[in-house]
């Protein structure tokens, strides 16, 4: 692995700093985002739970991710393996995401005199 050099070492740091905050949000929503996403009650309880964990795989997969590049080696099979397991579940998440976002939208109805209003309750 090559060595940065001064001037892009920063950039490397903000990076590294960003994955450890994204992680850091990944593990406070695990702890405590379920009950603001069942909140919205706009979907199956399954389907509720898948959008609760995409949103957690969303935002700490890249700890992860970034931690088995620097340490796999410079063999392809198992960058294969990394980029697969890392990008295609962060697709499959973020069609979960997109699905529980169409069902919440489905809820909502629109009124020419009065606007938007939501079926459920607004979280604050």
């Amino acid at each position: 692995m090559p060595e940065p050099t001064a001037g892009l070492m920063p950039f490397f740091m903000v990076l590294g700093l960003f994955d450890a905050l994204s992680l850091g949000a990944a593990v406070s929503f695990l702890v405590f985002g379920y009950p603001l996403v069942a909140a919205i009650g706009t979907a199956s309880k399954g389907l509720t739970f898948a959008a609760y964990l995409a949103i957690v795989w969303v935002l700490g997969n890249w700890w992860a991710h970034e931690s088995l590049h620097i340490h796999h080696g410079p063999e392809l099979v198992p960058l294969l393996g990394i980029e697969y397991g890392f990008h295609v579940t962060v697709g499959i998440a973020g069609t979960i995401l997109a699905v529980f976002f169409v069902k919440a939208l489905n809820q909502r109805t629109v009124s020419r005199e009065e606007g938007y209003k939501v079926k459920t309750k607004a979280i604050v």
